[in-house]
C-alpha cells in the first residue's frame, strides 16, 4: 500500500506556481457557477492567496470576478463574520467592497495585505 500524504501538503506547493493557481482559481470560479456554494469557495480562494503569499494580483483576479458574478453584493450583506473575515484574508475590507460597489472600478487592497 503506498504512504498518503495530507492533502494540504500535496496541493499547497503547486499553488505556488501562478499558472496552476490562475487555473485552480478558474475551475472554482466555474465549480461555484454550477453549484452557488459560497463556502467552498471562499476555502478555495483562500488557499489560493495563502499559497501565493497575498499576491496582490491574486486578490484582484478574486475581485473582479466576485464583482462580475455578483458575489460582492452577496458577502457586503452577509451578517456573519465569516464573510467579513473572508474578504479580509482574499485581502479586501467590507468597508472597500462597500464603496467600491458604489463607487467606480477601482480595485482597492486592504493595506494590512500589501
Amino acid at each position: 500500500m503506498k504512504a498518503s500524504i495530507p492533502f494540504e501538503d500535496y496541493l499547497m506547493p503547486k499553488l505556488k506556481d501562478s499558472r496552476y493557481a490562475d487555473e485552480y482559481i478558474d475551475v472554482a470560479l466555474e465549480t461555484y457557477d454550477e453549484d452557488r456554494d459560497l463556502d467552498a469557495l471562499l476555502f478555495i480562494l483562500q488557499s489560493v492567496v495563502r499559497a501565493q503569499d497575498e499576491d496582490k494580483k491574486v486578490t484582484e483576479k478574486i475581485y473582479w470576478a466576485f464583482k462580475k458574478r455578483g458575489i460582492l453584493p452577496m458577502l457586503k450583506e452577509s451578517s456573519g463574520p465569516r464573510y467579513k473575515y473572508a474578504l479580509e484574508y482574499l485581502g479586501l475590507s467590507a468597508e472597500e467592497v462597500a464603496a467600491d460597489s458604489l463607487a467606480s472600478n477601482q480595485f482597492v487592497v486592504n493595506e494590512a495585505s500589501s
